[in-house]
């Protein structure tokens, strides 16, 4: 009787599916981020390091609570392309988003913060008038302002930032509707990456729909107008803190004129949207009218 026991356990263990089996083979998280980091620190020392590998280290430093190591992967990636505005504000925005979404901590907050601030101060030194790097420094600042506890300092940041945000103002008044061309390059990123990475709120209820400030209207192709092809176009938008289109995507499709409409709302600004008094990423339905002359 007990080997027929003894049998039956045997048996019923070696039921046991193998997915209910911890694996041994998978090493620990700790364990797991330690090597990734040698990985990523060899290619460093190697001279080889690229913008991903920055931004890795970056990713695993902020997650490790190492702000100031987190930080200066930043500045690296920012340094890898010194001599343009555009690539200085990116690294800027990453600042920002590191600093809004992922470190609680004031000291490691501010940190990020300034050196937002320093790479937008960056890229305004090459092209004094880029309204997005004049729009996260005004947003950076208040940030900063929020976190520091001397009265006049606080003043003098939020004072900065208001002249910025006037500026942008005023650029934005200036520019008359283009005429956006019928040729679209894209975005730089899938439309996906971008909303996992600005986790907007979608506009409604509290979260009002944002000011066009800046219009460009669509090329309307002449092949299509030949062929009497004319419609609506319906685009989902995908607006970050700044209030510029960063990515946007087709939900009703005129095969000859997508591409022209997007074209136009890629060039579309709007006034940065805020909840809480604080600037944010918004999703939001667009339509792109294509009506023929008659």
């Amino acid at each position: 009787m007990q080997r027929t026991v003894l049998a039956w356990c045997f048996a019923a263990l070696s039921a046991v599916p193998a997915a209910a089996q911890a694996p041994r083979d998978t090493p620990p998280p700790a364990v797991e981020n330690a090597r990734r980091e040698r990985e990523l620190r060899a290619l460093v020392d190697a001279g080889t390091a690229t913008r991903d590998t920055y931004l890795e280290l970056a990713r695993l430093d902020t997650k490790l609570l190492r702000y100031a190591d987190a930080v200066a992967a930043l500045g690296s990636v920012a340094d890898l392309d010194q001599g343009s505005a555009d690539a200085q504000h990116q690294v800027a925005t990453m600042c920002w988003q590191y600093a809004n979404r992922d470190v609680q901590d004031p000291a490691g907050r501010l940190l990020y913060i300034r050196e937002g601030v320093a790479l937008e101060n960056r890229a305004l030194a090459i092209q004094p008038d880029d309204v997005g790097a004049l729009t996260y420094k005004n947003i950076l600042l208040r940030m900063q302002a929020n976190v520091t506890d001397d009265a006049g300092e606080k003043a003098r940041l939020i004072a900065e930032a208001d002249v910025l945000r006037n500026r942008v103002i005023q650029l934005q008044g200036e520019h008359p509707p283009e005429q956006a061309p019928t040729t679209f390059q894209g975005f730089s990123e899938p439309f996906e990456q971008s909303a996992a990475r600005l986790m907007p709120i979608r506009v409604g209820g509290n979260v009002p729909q944002p000011l066009k400030t800046h219009d460009a209207k669509p090329t309307y192709p002449p092949d299509a107008q030949t062929a009497g092809v004319q419609g609506v176009v319906i685009l989902e938008a995908l607006i970050d803190p700044s209030g510029s289109i960063a990515n946007a995507r087709v939900l009703r499709s005129i095969p000859s004129l997508d591409e022209p409409a997007l074209a136009a709302v890629s060039r579309w600004q709007f006034r940065p949207t805020e909840l809480n008094g604080q600037p944010i990423s918004v999703l939001m339905t667009v339509t792109v009218n294509f009506t023929l002359q008659k």
